[in-house]
């Protein structure tokens, strides 16, 4: 975020630049829509054509990334492209279509390191295209300039990646290439430190890293239907983000390429969209872990679009009813993309959370945002998020954030959560309002959810059950208590990072006291799993959270489960120590919380 703020500062018309960064994103959705609409149109005419570009247009997946300024689309694209020529290639095996091979795959090579995966598809489909050929007598020869044909293709992708790269520290040997620490490359000192390799060194060491991140350990599964959010799923929901529609065609025609039907193409050449779709599905698997589940999702939507438009071959069948529900499918279809990209985008969840980052993100760049409505009416009327004192046993007064939810009438016990913050956000100055600003209370308000919230201010930051922040918190729990009617049976405990860690240490020193814990982006001692067993928890955490490892909360889930509880767990795939954004934003918490009660 200094970087962006640094950006802003030295471009005086920072949002152009932003704004034609993204247009590039638009040029790329356009070739990819042009490769699908050819390629539908040479397999199956020119409606599959055009149902192919309006699949594309219409595919939330798609639409999500093609407003970034990210190398997720661009890599699909060029990874389709590259696998468009191939088929080409295959088709009628020439030179020219060898420079063009080489050329695309390079410039794919280029977008992101998961391109690789189009060497082993190539391999592959060249392995089925010449075992398809009947005449064996021409084997040699054609295996002699397949050769020549594989050489000459590699060496011009790896020319394209070098000019990308301005040929930095290209050929150069292994070991001198400089790996980060954290990067275990062990290369110093052994033949492969002597290796000549003929690519950029940060293309090399990016590799590396990114290999270093694929083999990091499983992820634990969540529970209670909840999906958990990581680095790779199950085999059995690798293509969750396609629309039900779209699995469902993909099913069909799966069967019908299977069974070989009269009209069907060529096993080669169906295998050259079925061998792509299925490997980059199962790049995102648990088993493989080498790409987000998004990220594989995406790769295969262009393949699996031109395998859906094989529908449209129906509309001239001479039965009226296979005319009628190929159309209905095709509506279908249509429907539920558009349905699914108005979820994604512009369900209340979404918008709620993007006015959190565009506030977020303009106070960290220093520019002037408005500042959301905190509270409404006054007096014993008031709702929303209240700032207020409290004076505690000793004498000490502490700020205290409250938030009262618009139908609370008083009429009936309502739900209590306690929010803790973290250790920066601690007070530093009589007027610190930090801990309101971060995490749950931020969320309050742009959100509203039917719970009182209790979000204390620590002096220390530190909320261990036996410390004084946690002694003020009681107390002052105990206050709200008397003045609100809480129903004493549903309040609950959250906390994000140290508030977090309080959250397992107050819950195991009170177990009777809380009806669920939620602790966020948290370290913990798994020794006290004994001691929450009985406690319905659910627990957010990134993968590489550097601040907090995620193995102390791994480990405290597995040993609660063993001790028979139902911890629920939820690994977002994130780089940082900021699960707090995404775990608060989601209403499906607070549906859980609202299910927790003490017996």
């Amino acid at each position: 975020m200094s970087r962006a703020g640094e950006f802003a500062h030295l471009n005086p018309k920072p949002f152009n630049l932003v704004l034609l960064a993204r247009m590039i994103g638009f040029v790329w959705w356009l070739l990819g829509a042009l490769i699908i609409f050819r390629w539908s149109d040479q397999l199956y005419g020119k409606k599959a054509g055009y149902f192919g570009v309006t699949l594309w247009s219409f595919c939330p997946i798609v639409l999500g990334y093609e407003q970034l300024a990210t190398p997720e689309l661009p890599s699909a694209v060029a990874s389709l492209a590259a696998v468009y020529a191939f088929r080409g290639y295959l088709l009628l095996p020439t030179w020219n279509r060898t420079l063009v091979v080489g050329q695309l795959l390079g410039v794919a090579l280029l977008t992101d390191f998961t391109s690789l995966a189009l060497l082993v598809i190539f391999v592959f489909l060249s392995f089925v295209s010449q075992s398809r050929r009947a005449d064996y007598r021409s084997l040699p020869f054609r295996l002699h300039n397949q050769v020549l044909h594989s050489v000459l293709s590699i060496g011009l992708a790896l020319l394209v990646v070098n000019m990308g790269y301005g040929f930095n520290h290209s050929g150069s040997t292994l070991g001198t290439f400089g790996f980060p620490n954290r990067v275990p490359a062990g290369f110093h000192g052994t033949w492969l430190g002597r290796v000549i390799v003929p690519l950029p060194a940060e293309y090399v060491k990016g590799l590396v890293r990114r290999w270093h991140e694929w083999a990091r350990p499983p992820l634990i599964d969540g529970e209670d239907k909840w999906p958990v959010e990581v680095g790779g799923r199950s085999p059995s929901t690798v293509g969750g983000d396609f629309p039900f529609s779209i699995q469902a065609i993909l099913f069909g025609c799966l069967i019908l390429a299977a069974r070989r039907q009269p009209g069907s193409p060529p096993l080669a050449e169906a295998l050259t969209l079925w061998v792509p779709l299925l490997t980059f599905l199962a790049m995102s698997t648990r088993m493989v872990a080498a790409l987000p589940p998004a990220s594989g999702t995406l790769l295969a939507t262009p393949f699996a679009i031109i395998i859906t438009s094989k529908i449209t071959q129906c509309y001239s069948s001479r039965r009226q009813i296979v005319r009628w529900l190929a159309f209905g499918l095709s509506v279908w279809c249509l429907g539920d993309c558009v349905k699914s990209t108005h979820d994604r985008f512009f369900s209340p969840n979404r918008t709620t959370r993007f006015r959190q980052d565009l506030v977020r993100q303009g106070r960290k760049l220093g520019l002037a945002v408005p500042e959301p409505r905190t509270s409404v009416g006054s007096g014993s009327e008031e709702r929303g998020l209240l700032y207020r004192t409290f004076t505690e046993s000793e004498g000490d007064q502490v700020d205290y954030a409250l938030y009262v939810p618009e139908s609370y009438r008083g009429d009936r016990p309502f739900p209590l959560l306690l929010f803790l913050h973290g250790w920066g956000d601690r007070r530093n100055s009589p007027t610190d309002r930090m801990y309101a600003e971060v995490g749950l209370p931020f969320t309050l308000k742009y959100q509203s959810i039917d719970f009182l919230v209790l979000c204390p201010q620590g002096l220390s930051g530190s909320w261990q059950a036996d410390g004084d922040d946690a002694r003020r918190a009681l107390e002052l729990l105990a206050a709200v208590q008397k003045q609100y009617r809480v129903d004493p049976k549903r309040i609950s405990l959250t906390g994000l990072s140290s508030g977090g860690s309080g959250a397992w240490d107050l819950a195991a020193q009170n177990p009777n006291v809380w009806a669920a814990i939620v602790p966020v982006a948290s370290s913990c001692d798994p020794n006290q799993a004994s001691l929450l067993k009985q406690t319905p928890c659910w627990c957010f955490h990134n993968r590489y959270d550097k601040s907090s490892p995620v193995q102390e909360p791994r480990e405290m889930i597995e040993r609660l489960r063993k001790l028979g509880g139902s911890p629920l767990f939820t690994e977002f795939s994130d780089t940082n120590h900021n699960a707090g954004e995404r775990a608060f934003v989601l209403p499906e918490l607070f549906d859980w919380l609202s299910r927790q009660r003490l017996p």
